[in-house]
């Protein structure tokens, strides 16, 4: 971008490589010097990925997770060239896993009412504090649904009799999935619009491999 405000282009940036995961880098462009921030994921650290770059750096600083630099326009081509391939190797050598803080393994049975007001007892949630996070294991996909081009996933599912309306936002960060699948699901319930129970789904990844690791709140 031109002239984007510094502290937005770091949550772009962290923004992508949340949606994308792998790391991320936004710049914002005044005059002939580019601004810019970077965000990685667990397991590659861009401090590192930096270090290797910092001969078309004016000035560049971070830790694992984050990173910022300033860097003449006119370098911007050949680092985009070789942090490309940087990257590349580094994704190669160690596929990033999606890790997600799960407050409990739940069945069907567990999502009532109750539970829904214990929820919203800790209201308001926000970046920061965000709604507790459930997993329900082996669920199977009776439809789905993709919202716009790329707004977000809507999915129908089943277990134990019981069926489910699930909503994702951003469709690109949901692997692929199809209709008949088993599935593990990530998701925080809450009340529907028709007052149904919606679980708002983070993630969900067929049983064939989900890449993602767990871990209690």
């Amino acid at each position: 971008g031109y002239g984007w405000p510094k502290g937005i282009i770091g949550l772009i940036a962290g923004e992508l490589a949340d949606i994308f995961h792998k790391p991320a880098i936004v710049f914002s462009a005044y005059g002939d010097i580019l601004c810019g921030s970077a965000r990685s994921v667990p397991d590659i650290s861009i401090i590192d990925i930096m270090r290797e770059c910092q001969r078309f750096f004016l000035k560049w600083g971070g830790h694992s997770a984050a990173a910022g630099m300033l860097m003449p326009l006119k370098y911007f081509n050949d680092f985009k060239r070789v942090i490309t391939g940087i990257v590349a190797e580094r994704i190669a050598c160690c596929r990033p896993e999606k890790r997600l803080a799960v407050a409990a393994v739940i069945e069907p049975e567990d999502i009532t009412e109750k539970l829904l007001e214990d929820i919203g007892l800790f209201a308001p949630y926000g970046r920061g504090f965000e709604r507790p996070l459930f997993m329900m294991k082996n669920i199977k996909v009776t439809g789905k649904e993709i919202i716009g081009r790329d707004i977000g996933v809507k999915l129908s599912c089943e277990k134990n009799g019981r069926k489910f309306k699930c909503l994702g936002w951003k469709a690109r960060k949901f692997p692929d999935i199809k209709k008949s699948d088993q599935a593990d699901i990530f998701f925080s319930p809450a009340r529907d619009f028709d007052g149904g129970i919606l679980l708002n789904l983070e993630y969900y990844a067929a049983l064939s491999g989900s890449g993602v690791k767990t871990s209690a709140a």
